[in-house]
């Protein structure tokens, strides 16, 4: 809660949580509540799997939506990338979330199936407009430890930061080395002896940490 404090008062403009899952944080609700209490501008990246009644409830604030990826408007095809029987949960949720009018966007991953195309008009029978298409990069979550698959724009207005307080210049980079960790997790105090780039990277922070601030 500390961090989305601070990012607001250092002028952030928006917090995004992700995961992991968010929404299976214990204390999610309470975290997100905060959040939506200090009037800054909040997106939840979720598989929309779980989500309970307190949290739909918090989902339709003001200036608070949802993010999502989608893999195919085939089952199989969606469940065998996530791992689990996700998908009929999946769109029912986002057709809720549709139907409780909280601004959605998805994100179709094209995993090299031909899938895409048949993804974005199931997304569109469920009432969902804005959609974006990436594809599965060899970087973090997606496998590996490819600089060059990074968008070359880490650190330039974004931050990610951990629940134990360890910082990066995006979510992307979460699989390599952080970049300096709060001892007291502020996001305007980060301990430079922890940081391979030492005090340039912290007086960055102090000065640009978080617009927009990615936090699990």
């Amino acid at each position: 809660m500390n961090v989305v404090d601070d990012a607001k008062s250092l002028g952030a403009s928006m917090v995004q949580f992700i995961g992991g899952e968010p929404t299976m944080h214990p204390q999610f609700p309470a975290i997100l509540r905060h959040a939506v209490h200090t009037g800054i501008e909040v997106e939840v990246y979720t598989n929309l799997v779980h989500v309970t009644d307190e949290v739909w409830e918090l989902l339709t604030a003001p200036k608070v939506s949802l993010a999502f990826s989608y893999y195919s408007k085939d089952a199989m095809q969606h469940n065998a990338v996530t791992m689990r029987n996700s998908h009929s949960a999946t769109r029912r949720n986002a057709a809720k979330a549709v139907s409780l009018r909280i601004p959605i966007r998805a994100g179709v991953i094209d995993t090299g199936a031909g899938q895409v195309d048949g993804a974005k008009e199931d997304l569109r029978t469920l009432g969902i407009t804005k959609i974006g298409v990436d594809r599965i990069r060899a970087v973090g979550r997606g496998g590996g430890n490819d600089v060059s698959e990074l968008c070359g724009r880490c650190g330039q207005g974004v931050a990610a930061v951990s629940p134990d307080g360890a910082g990066w210049q995006c979510a992307d980079q979460l699989a390599r080395r952080n970049h300096g960790r709060s001892r007291d997790g502020r996001c305007r105090r980060v301990d430079p002896s922890t940081s391979p780039w030492g005090p340039t990277l912290t007086s960055r922070r102090a000065h640009r940490t978080c617009p927009p601030l990615w936090t699990p």
